[in-house]
């Protein structure tokens, strides 16, 4: 009952801004290794390897951008010098990500525990050629659980957790969905509401509604008192759209 499968994927992004003066390249290709540890009909264990490597090019056309030393009574002239005569070439970086998740599943419940490392190697990243200015390691973990709690009504909790250089960042809350068909453990219709809680940062409300395999989501981020009084206030809303492609019309877990 034991099955293992290699899986393999490639992304490409090339983006310009500020007309051109602007442009950004990123490649990256990933590989992962799936194991089923045990799989009986009650339950089923996995673990899942994966690695991956990045290259990203920067490209900033000095010549085209406006400082304020170019400001005159008629607008900017980029024939005087712009007073920025330290501007260096970004140097390319690559780097590597490494990630482990366990799995483990039954017909009521799901549960995931993953945890990942990125840029395990540092980058100079300055336009100004000061070799002090690096990327630093970033290190994630994130767990998700579901389960039935009866057969019209899933629940789904979720945290993640990411530190960088001493800097941390948390996210955490869960989700109810209710089905309105009449049928067993049908929610190819369904209606979802939740909290999340991003730390030191904001609350955020959840609601949703799932229409055959396309979950509908819609969320709102209420800021904390310290970050509501700022000078300077976010504003963040989130339309989300989810395609479910749900293995088993009778357990929208599996």
């Amino acid at each position: 009952n034991n099955t293992s499968f290699l899986g393999l994927g490639a992304m490409f992004l090339s983006d310009d801004a500020m007309e051109g003066l602007y442009k950004n390249t990123f490649f990256s290709i990933n590989s992962s290794y799936h194991i089923t540890l045990d799989k009986y009909e009650e339950h089923s264990h996995s673990l899942t390897a994966g690695l991956g490597f990045t290259y990203n090019k920067t490209n900033i056309d000095y010549a085209g951008l406006s400082t304020s030393e170019q400001l005159n009574l008629y607008g900017f002239d980029r024939a005087l010098p712009t007073g920025e005569t330290t501007f260096k070439d970004i140097p390319a970086t690559t780097s590597t990500s490494a990630g482990l998740l366990y799995s483990y599943a039954t017909e009521k419940n799901v549960l995931d525990v993953g945890i990942s490392g990125y840029k395990f190697y540092k980058n100079q990243i300055s336009v100004f050629g000061n070799g002090t200015q690096y990327v630093a390691p970033r290190y994630n973990a994130h767990i998700n659980f579901s389960q039935f709690l009866d057969y019209k009504t899933l629940l789904f909790l979720k945290g993640y957790y990411q530190i960088q250089e001493g800097n941390t960042y948390f996210i955490g809350g869960g989700h109810l969905e209710y089905s309105i068909n009449e049928s067993y453990q049908d929610f190819q219709e369904s209606f979802n509401i939740g909290l999340y809680y991003r730390v030191k940062n904001a609350i955020i409300p959840y609601i949703g509604f799932t229409y055959n395999q396309l979950q509908f989501g819609f969320s709102y981020d209420i800021q904390e008192p310290g970050i509501k009084n700022s000078s300077i206030r976010p504003n963040t809303f989130e339309l989300s759209m989810i395609f479910r492609n749900q293995k088993k019309w009778w357990n929208p877990l599996l």
